[in-house]
């Protein structure tokens, strides 16, 4: 993950620039729930990121049982909640 990965998921949950985020009646402070929503989506695709490794490795693998272990592995991976 970049630096542009996070700005983005940032904007996703709707951060701006000034640690703040808008709403419909203009800026308010960031909530803890604002925070949680962010620090999900961080480990979400950390998460993901992780079970492509995997799924990767997969297509590494000669033997069947080696390849399904590394697609079930992957699925484990995204199942974990933040």
């Amino acid at each position: 993950m970049n630096r542009e990965d996070v700005i983005r998921m940032a904007k996703e949950v709707g951060f701006n620039w000034y640690g703040q985020h808008m709403d419909l009646t203009g800026t308010k402070d960031v909530w803890k729930g604002d925070i949680e929503r962010f620090a999900a989506r961080i480990a979400e695709a950390e998460r993901d990121r992780c079970a492509k490794i995997a799924e990767d490795a997969r297509e590494d693998e000669e033997y069947g049982h080696a390849a399904f272990r590394c697609v079930q592995i992957a699925q484990d991976i995204r199942s974990l909640e933040s």
